[in-house]
């Protein structure tokens, strides 16, 4: 009598990745050749994402996507499916514009059998959740800005990073502003301002001019804009965000910033030319508001 050696069962063959989302995958195959002299319970799939390596026009073609991979850096996922089927959804397991590598293996009641071969795919991309960080301005001479801004977080790229878009608009001239100042107005003025801040935030497409910086795959990579020919004594609203294949990224919170006049702060030439008719309140509600936005500013105000 011939005896029956039981043994796990080969992997399930053919995979294929029928459909590409930007959070899921459809996928097929087909039934192990052998189950080991043991019914196949369940096939198990297995998906983890791998890490950004180098961009190929011409991919493998186990890999849907452009992109390919150089070390695993995540997690292993598993969902089981039942023998009976050769087809699966996967659906919010998975991170968009992200490289991933996916295998199966079969179930009997004597263990789990070995792996099919890795087939790699790439999700959709979608637009990047949040805005570049660690965003600042400085004017460097009286109508030079020198802009600086970081990637935002790696995990909210959504997909490689195409370029960032700077905004930059005239919100005002301090020095003909403050001119006009009486002593009762004086204390609208952060009102004011705050109003103006506002505003800027509602269109930025149609409110701010544009300038595009194409984008670095290196995540921690600082960036640098200098924006010449600006005015002279003015101030400034500068906004940044990213952008990818699928889209604009939220905007950056406005950086506020005032040009120099001569090589002093605007707030310097204001001063020395209006202190004299000022009477001592509006003096010191003009010192308030210098402290209130020195950060802006980026130069230390002296009221001499």
């Amino acid at each position: 009598m011939p005896c029956l050696v039981a043994d796990v069962p080969s992997p399930p063959e053919n995979i294929t990745i029928d459909g590409v989302w930007s959070r899921g995958i459809s996928l097929t195959w087909t039934s192990s050749k052998t189950d080991g002299n043991s019914l196949i319970t369940e096939y198990i799939i297995q998906f983890w994402k791998e890490s950004y390596g180098t961009t190929t026009s011409s991919p493998d073609s186990s890999i849907h996507g452009d992109m390919t991979t150089s070390t695993t850096n995540a997690r292993m996922n598993q969902e089981e499916v039942s023998s009976s089927v050769t087809s699966h959804v996967i659906t919010d397991s998975l991170s968009p514009g992200s490289l991933y590598s996916l295998r199966m293996m079969g179930k009997n009641t004597y263990g789990r059998g070995p792996s099919s071969p890795v087939v790699r795919f790439v999700t959709k991309s979608e637009p990047p959740s949040s805005p570049p960080t660690d965003v600042s301005a400085e004017s460097m001479k009286s109508t030079v800005i020198v802009i600086k801004w970081k990637p935002p977080p790696r995990n909210e790229w959504n997909g490689p990073l195409k370029g960032y878009r700077v905004g930059y608009q005239t919100m005002s001239s301090a020095s003909s502003t403050l001119s006009s100042f009486t002593e009762q107005e004086s204390n609208l003025v952060e009102e004011s301002w705050s109003s103006s801040l506002v505003s800027s935030t509602q269109d930025p497409l149609l409110m701010y001019s544009m300038k595009e910086v194409p984008a670095s795959m290196i995540s921690t990579e600082e960036y640098q804009l200098i924006l010449t020919g600006l005015s002279k004594a003015t101030t400034y609203s500068v906004i940044v965000q990213a952008f990818n294949d699928a889209g604009e990224g939220p905007f950056s919170h406005p950086v506020i910033l005032t040009t120099s006049f001569n090589g002093k702060t605007q707030w310097h030439y204001v001063l020395n030319r209006y202190k004299k008719c000022i009477r001592s309140p509006l003096v010191y509600s003009i010192q308030f508001l210098c402290i209130r936005y020195s950060s802006c500013v980026f130069d230390t105000v002296l009221l001499t």
